[in-house]
């Protein structure tokens, strides 16, 4: 069967939450974002098989003085930029005119830091010393302890459109477990719901 050994391309058109639960003072409970992504399974429309995806974000930033957490954009210190790229095994159970799909894998979790608009570098950062010294910190905060490091886990209910196309809700779960082995708790989890079209 040629589409069976053909690598489905799939659009992924998600919204998401990201959890904040460390401080809440001026930073809020959760974000709200969209989250594009696209992905890449092989083989197509078989029990098993490996599903690589790419999505990505933006968010506001700035340093309490302890850690980085998301800011409201009157506190904003830097911009993020996130790529979120997994690579997970799917086990997927086929009905004429349906798919249902599980998925696990890790994903890693990369943000790049950068002035946010509209903020100069030589500003006082929130607590001291200059935006610029906070955007270090903030940069280095999520590479260490493993911050970058998730478990993601998907759900996925693909109907068919054509002989070409398969499309439906798709939910995912992603576990921050450099945050919890190093806080023990679920600080950064991501959550997201939306469209899968796979072509």
């Amino acid at each position: 069967n040629q589409s069976s050994r053909k690598p489905p391309f799939s659009l992924h058109l998600p919204t998401s939450i990201y959890i904040n639960t460390q401080e809440h003072n001026i930073s809020p409970n959760a974000v709200l974002f969209f989250s594009p992504g696209v992905s890449f399974q092989f083989p197509r429309d078989s029990f098993f098989s490996v599903e690589s995806t790419l999505g990505f974000f933006s968010m506001y930033y700035l340093w309490n003085g302890i850690m980085a957490v998301p800011a409201p954009i009157e506190h904003r210190e830097a911009s993020s930029l996130n790529f979120m790229f997994d690579v997970s095994g799917v086990f997927s159970f086929i009905f004429p005119h349906l798919k249902i799909s599980l998925s696990v894998g890790p994903m890693i979790l990369i943000r790049f830091a950068y002035p946010a608009f509209g903020v100069s570098e030589s500003e006082g950062g929130y607590k001291e010393n200059t935006v610029k010294d906070d955007i270090q910190k903030i940069s280095d905060f999520f590479w260490s302890k493993g911050r970058f490091f998730y478990i993601k886990t998907g759900t996925s209910f693909l109907f068919k459109v054509s002989d070409k196309i398969q499309a439906g809700p798709f939910f995912d779960a992603d576990f921050p477990i450099g945050s919890f082995i190093s806080s023990a708790d679920m600080n950064a989890a991501i959550f997201s719901a939306g469209l899968k079209v796979v072509f």
